[in-house]
C-alpha cells in the first residue's frame, strides 16, 4: 500500500493518490495516526484533483489530526473541507465535514 501511494504521489497523480490516502484513514488511525498525517498532507499538496476528494481527505486528516490532539489544525482542514464542499455544490460531502468534525 505504501509503495502504491508513493508511486501516485510521485508521478503528480493527485486524485488517485488523494483518494488512496484518504482510504487507508482507518488503517492509520490505530497507533499511525503521524504517518496518516503526513501521507495526507503530501496528497493534498498536489495540485489539482477532484474537489469532493480534496474535501473528503481534509476531513479524514482533520479526524487524524484531532485523535494526536491538535485541535487547532482539525478545525482549519474541517473549515477548508467545508469551503471546498460547498463550492462543489456538493451537499453529501458538506454533510459528512460538518457531522465528522467536532465543533470547538
Amino acid at each position: 500500500m505504501r509503495s502504491a501511494l508513493d508511486w501516485r504521489i510521485q508521478q503528480g497523480r493527485s486524485t488517485d493518490g488523494i483518494r488512496m490516502a484518504t482510504a487507508l484513514w482507518l488503517f492509520w488511525l490505530r497507533d499511525r495516526a503521524h504517518e496518516g498525517v503526513t501521507r495526507l498532507t503530501e496528497a493534498l499538496a498536489l495540485p489539482g484533483g477532484e474537489p469532493v476528494s480534496r474535501a473528503l481527505a481534509l476531513v479524514a486528516l482533520g479526524y487524524l489530526l484531532f485523535s494526536g490532539g491538535n485541535m487547532a489544525a482539525m478545525h482549519e482542514r474541517g473549515e477548508e473541507a467545508r469551503r471546498i464542499a460547498a463550492e462543489a455544490g456538493d451537499e453529501r460531502t458538506l454533510g459528512q465535514a460538518e457531522r465528522r468534525m467536532p465543533d470547538g
